[in-house]
């Protein structure tokens, strides 16, 4: 049986107790210690969310979009993205 939490996403409604399992975003899993993450779908049942940045070149701001580009995807960030259960 199927069903939504009131209280909140699929952590909370673990938490106060209104299940036993959920399906959420591993990113918003792995900070809750009183859950366990049991494990991640399998790659064909995967939904991916893509984020998007942008520069709209207004107001001298075009430096600092550019730097916090780089520091975001940045070779040593991928540790700390994929330690956060975003790994694509």
């Amino acid at each position: 049986m199927a069903v939504i939490s009131s209280k909140g996403n699929g952590v909370s409604g673990l938490i106060n107790g209104e299940g036993d399992m959920a399906l959420q975003l591993e990113s918003e899993i792995l900070d809750h210690k009183e859950v366990e993450l049991a494990g991640s779908l399998p790659d064909e049942l995967k939904a991916y969310n893509r984020y998007v940045g942008g520069d709209l070149g207004q107001g001298g701001r075009s430096r600092r979009c550019k730097s916090l580009h780089a520091f975001v995807t940045r070779r040593q960030a991928a540790a700390l993205w994929k330690a956060k259960g975003l790994d694509r």
